[in-house]
């Protein structure tokens, strides 16, 4: 569901103990304490010249990356593919950190870990599908144990399908996205020729355009309109201390002349 994440860190050698973080009751979602570390030596290959050597097989160094971290007061040396995956968790994490306040919120209420409310709640879930099940299949163990297995799997599938339904859902705001912005971006077209690519919009007119809402066309005529009255009152400015200062030579020289005048009144 989550779109993988680039991280580009120096390549490192330091020596930790490797070190799972678990979470623990009173911290399920096992997020605080948490600090990174990356070791800075340049291991970056260079020729005899000085320069960098061309990635020829593609890696980028990735399989000497050593990334330390630091949770729950237990480090861990992650690699890259490691990285990459926590980085996913974290951010999944952050997109749901105001779901969880509101379970933390309730839990609260009860007087209770979120951890304690989400499994008081789960095995309350879990009893009342074996009460129902007991009931249906009376003293029969088999049958019993037959009803348990099928309504775990549909329990299971109910939740697999509203994680689909998550995912197609959040993959259609996506190509709607993408869309719109292609739509917008022929419209800049039509007015702006010399736009070939989408990257050839400068980063500060797409920037202004997520921040104010605007559409692409609207963000880069007023981006281009202030860059234009940028340089116009550097100009101007320029200018300005240019006359100031031949002014400050020409007085300059007018006070020299008059000295010299002075001087040639008193030998005279």
């Amino acid at each position: 569901m989550s779109d993988e994440l680039e991280m580009n860190v120096e390549p490192g050698t330091e020596d930790t103990t490797p070190t799972t973080p678990e979470a623990t009751e009173d911290n399920p979602t096992a997020e605080d304490n948490t600090t990174a570390t990356v070791d800075t030596e340049d291991t970056t290959p260079t020729g005899a010249d000085g320069t960098v050597a061309e990635d020829t097989d593609g890696t980028n160094g990735n399989e000497d990356i050593a990334l330390s971290v630091v949770f729950d007061h237990k480090s861990k040396e992650l690699s890259h593919d490691d990285a990459v995956r926590y980085a996913q968790l974290g951010m999944l994490h952050e997109k749901q950190q105001t779901l969880y306040d509101k379970l933390g919120i309730l839990a609260a209420e009860g007087g209770k870990t979120l951890a304690e409310y989400v499994n008081e709640a789960f095995e309350n879930a879990e009893q009342r599908i074996k009460n129902d099940c007991r009931e249906r299949a009376g003293d029969d163990e088999d049958m019993y144990q037959q009803l348990i297995e099928l309504a775990h799997s549909r329990q299971k599938s109910k939740y697999d399908a509203i994680l689909q339904a998550e995912a197609d859902k959040e993959k259609a705001g996506y190509e709607k996205e993408v869309e719109r912005v292609a739509d917008e971006f022929r419209a800049l077209q039509k007015d702006i020729p010399e736009l070939k690519s989408f990257e050839d919009i400068p980063k500060g007119a797409v920037a202004l355009a997520e921040r104010e809402n605007m559409t692409l066309r609207e963000a880069y005529l007023l981006y281009a309109h202030r860059e234009q009255a940028a340089v116009t009152a550097a100009q101007k400015a320029a200018e300005k201390a240019a006359e100031s200062s031949t002014g400050s030579v020409h007085s300059e020289q007018g006070q020299h002349d008059g000295f010299d005048d002075l001087l040639k009144g008193i030998w005279s």
